[in-house]
């Protein structure tokens, strides 16, 4: 309370607070933003492109926003057990024939069960030729899509694209920082430590340029370091919000920044 009396700013690094006061500095971009971000990317090439959302029962909300989104994407839902009445987890073959007859499909999946996004992952590499090009894509890339049965191979093969808050450094190109840091640790630094530096500078150089980090912090202004970018914009409810947002992508079993 006294700081925010103080109008002294506060960074929050690594986690967003529930509550959000006027002088609190949210580098984290928060989920919804990640979405739009993923379906703006999406829709600028969903008229050359075919849609589907396969997504489990827990996520048929999120199909269903897709859905208004792409009025002409076709919906695949996880089949339930006959038994219990609760999802399996799973789809039939036969759900996806017919399915990819355009050139270029692009599929959302949407889930946060590790063997479903896996099986799913291997029927949709299968049907990937050369006249079938299959872009997948999601929301959320969550731990689902981290599993030991899923295979980095086949999310290349799909070129895999998802919303991020930080991008992977490239190791091909030169920095002084992970230079630095590599000689200084005999490692290349970790995300938290990039994050660390990224925010660090950020502030620093928009201090430089400015005599507050309010005045520094005009939405306009976009930054971008290591690892991560910044463009701060005044939220109504109080405080200021990171909108700075990456679309990265399976490139050859590397991770790089979408176009």
């Amino acid at each position: 309370s006294g700081l925010k009396r103080d109008r002294v700013p506060v960074i929050a690094a690594l986690n967003n607070p529930k509550e959000i006061y006027a002088n609190v500095f949210k580098t984290i971009p928060e989920d919804k933003l990640l979405q739009k971000a993923m379906i703006d990317f999406v829709k600028a090439d969903s008229l050359k492109s075919k849609v589907v959302v396969i997504a489990d029962q827990s996520h048929k909300a999120t199909s269903e926003m897709l859905k208004k989104e792409f009025p002409n994407a076709v919906q695949i839902y996880s089949q339930k057990s006959k038994k219990t009445g609760k999802d399996a987890h799973f789809i039939y073959p036969t759900q996806l024939e017919n399915v990819f007859q355009s050139r270029k499909t692009i599929v959302f999946l949407e889930t946060d069960n590790d063997s479903f996004a896996s099986s799913v992952i291997s029927m949709l590499n299968s049907k990937v030729n050369e006249n079938n090009e299959i872009i997948l894509v999601t929301l959320d890339k969550n731990k689902a899509f981290e599993g030991k049965n899923i295979d980095n191979n086949n999310l290349s093969n799909l070129k895999f694209h998802y919303p991020s808050v930080h991008k992977e450094f490239d190791e091909y190109k030169s920095n002084g920082f992970v230079k630095a840091y590599k000689r200084e640790f005999g490692v290349s630094p970790s995300k938290y430590a990039a994050r660390g530096f990224d925010i660090t500078m950020d502030i620093l150089l928009r201090l430089a340029t400015e005599d507050s980090l309010y005045e520094a912090s005009d939405e306009l202004i976009e930054t971008e370091y290591v690892e991560n970018k910044f463009r701060y914009n005044k939220s109504l409810f109080g405080g200021y919000v990171n909108e700075a947002v990456y679309i990265v992508k399976y490139d050859n079993l590397r991770i790089v920044e979408a176009n």
